[in-house]
């Protein structure tokens, strides 16, 4: 017997916006996968349970949108 064919998220509007944001061996989630509907993200628990560490660890990123796990600084000077 085969495994169900999860359906991925498809994007709604034509601007841009998050769909899946994904932690893989980072603080204690050994690979954890969160979906986004309408761009938009729900995070709920009880006290401790990491709904700001997954703000901060996904924010940057988001923010950001760089996808290479490394990238460089450049420091021009002029």
């Amino acid at each position: 017997m085969n495994p169900p064919e999860i359906q991925l998220p498809h994007p709604n509007k034509q601007r841009w916006q998050p769909l899946r944001a994904g932690l893989v061996d980072l603080f204690y989630y050994d690979y954890q996968e969160f979906w986004f509907r309408d761009g938009r993200l729900l995070l709920r628990g009880n006290n401790g349970t990491g709904k700001s560490k997954v703000l901060a660890l996904t924010l940057p990123f988001l923010l950001d949108g760089r996808t290479p796990a490394t990238f460089k600084v450049s420091s021009k000077t002029s």
